[in-house]
C-alpha cells in the first residue's frame, strides 16, 4: 500500500538523517552564549544518564486534538512532510521551544512555517525559507525570531511544502497543536537543580515534548560522539507519528 510505502520510506530516512538535525533551510546560525556554541575541545566530559526517557503524556485523555500529517505527493515518498511530535496535542513550558520536522524533498520548493495562537487573527510567526536540496530533520528555534509563547494558551503550528507556481492543491502541509504551560514550583526545582543530561527524562516523565526533544538534541550537537545520546532520542522518536505509525505496521505483521 501507498500509506506503508511512506511509512517505510520515512523510518529508514529519519534513522539516517537524526545523525545530525540541520537548522531550518537558509537560516544562519545565530550566535549563542550557551555550551553548545563552544569549540568541542573546550567542552568537559559528560556522563550520560543510563537508561532512556520515558515520555508520560499529561494530556492525552478524552479526545485529543489530532496531528494532521502529509504524505507522498503523487504517490512520491520523497515529498513527504512530517511534524516530530506525538499525534495528540503536545506540550512545552518553555515560551521558545524549538520545533522539529522531517521533510523528504529535494528540488525547487518554498517552506512556510507558520505559528498561531489559538483565537487570535494574525499568526505569531509566518517564515518563508527557500527550499534546500538535503531531506531531513530541520528545527526552527521560536527564540530565533523573537516569537514568545504564553502560559497557559494553545497554539497551531504548520509547515507547508510550496511547490512554486503548481497549483496550491499540489502543496504537502503538516500541522500540529502545541499547550503551552507553566511549569509547578516542584518541576522548576528539578530542572534548575538537574544536569544537562537529565533534563530529557525529567522533560519526559513531565509529558513535555518540546523540551525533551529539543534537550536531547542539544546534548547531541554538543557531543556528536556519544551514542547513548543518540539512543535517548531514538526512544523519544517512537511516539511520534512515524513511530506510532512503525509499531502499528509491526504489531499487524504479527498478526
Amino acid at each position: 500500500m501507498k500509506t506503508l510505502n511512506l511509512l517505510q520510506f520515512a523510518v529508514t530516512a529519519t534513522g539516517i538523517v537524526l545523525l545530525g538535525v540541520r537548522p531550518a533551510f537558509g537560516q544562519a546560525s545565530s550566535p549563542s552564549p550557551s555550551p553548545a556554541a563552544k569549540p568541542l575541545s573546550s567542552l568537559p566530559d559528560v556522563t550520560p544518564m543510563p537508561g532512556l526517557p520515558v515520555y508520560q503524556p499529561r494530556n492525552k485523555v478524552g479526545a485529543p486534538a489530532k496531528l494532521t500529517q502529509a504524505g507522498a505527493r503523487n504517490g512520491d515518498a520523497r515529498e513527504s512532510l512530517l511534524l516530530l511530535m506525538p499525534s495528540y496535542t503536545a506540550q512545552t513550558v518553555s515560551t521558545q521551544p524549538s520545533l522539529f520536522w522531517f521533510q523528504g524533498r529535494t528540488g525547487n520548493v518554498r517552506m512556510v512555517i507558520t505559528v498561531n495562537q489559538l483565537g487570535k487573527p494574525h499568526p505569531l510567526l509566518k517564515l518563508t525559507l527557500p527550499g534546500n536540496s538535503e531531506d531531513g530533520v530541520h528545527r526552527v528555534k521560536l527564540s530565533e525570531h523573537n516569537v514568545h509563547l504564553e502560559p497557559g494558551q494553545s497554539y497551531d503550528w504548520h509547515v507547508a511544502m510550496v511547490h512554486g507556481e503548481r497549483s496550491r492543491s499540489d502543496d504537502a502541509v503538516a500541522n500540529g497543536k502545541i499547550d503551552c504551560v507553566a511549569p509547578t514550583d516542584a518541576l522548576t526545582s528539578q530542572i534548575k537543580a538537574a544536569s544537562p543530561s537529565n533534563l530529557p527524562f525529567i522533560f519526559a516523565e513531565n509529558g513535555l515534548w518540546f523540551d525533551a526533544l529539543d534537550s536531547i538534541t542539544e546534548m547531541i550537537d554538543r557531543y556528536p560522539k556519544v551514542q547513548a545520546f543518540r539512543d535517548q532520542r531514538d526512544a523519544l522518536l517512537k511516539h511520534t507519528v512515524v513511530g506510532e505509525a512503525s509499531a502499528r505496521s509491526h504489531r499487524e505483521t504479527e498478526r
